[in-house]
């Protein structure tokens, strides 16, 4: 079971194998910036008492920054050797910005990704 400060995250709308109906159900986890996580809570057993039968597997509970201020930017590149030849690259940048008082806080979040089909098509890779 996934959750997100305390509340309850719905599964994915595609079914894990790719076909309705057939896989199991999933979170994507990718939808949560990690430039918004305070931290992550992980219960791996004892959680069904609380959180009920779905939880017999465990829990993991991403508590999200409330209070963040200033800025940040970051850059992340990953190359790697193909079998084939060449480099398979993957780029992306990050920023965030977030400030308020005692009553308000508003956190600003953006990120670009450059697959690594984009820049195959891009640079002929």
């Amino acid at each position: 079971m996934v959750l997100i400060d305390g509340k309850r995250v719905a599964p994915s709308a595609v079914a894990a194998s790719g076909e309705a109906g057939t896989g199991g159900e999933f979170v994507d986890l990718n939808l949560v910036p990690i430039s918004a996580v305070e931290r992550i809570e992980v219960l791996l057993d004892g959680a069904s008492a609380i959180y009920g039968t779905d939880a017999v597997s465990g829990v993991i509970n991403i508590i999200l920054r409330k209070d963040y201020e200033g800025a940040e930017v970051g850059f992340h590149m990953t190359m790697a050797p193909k079998d084939t030849g060449g480099y398979w690259r993957e780029r992306s940048i990050s920023a965030q910005a977030g400030g308020g008082n005692a009553k308000t806080h508003l956190m600003f979040l953006g990120r670009m990704d450059q697959e690594p089909t984009a820049l195959a098509a891009r640079y002929g890779l």
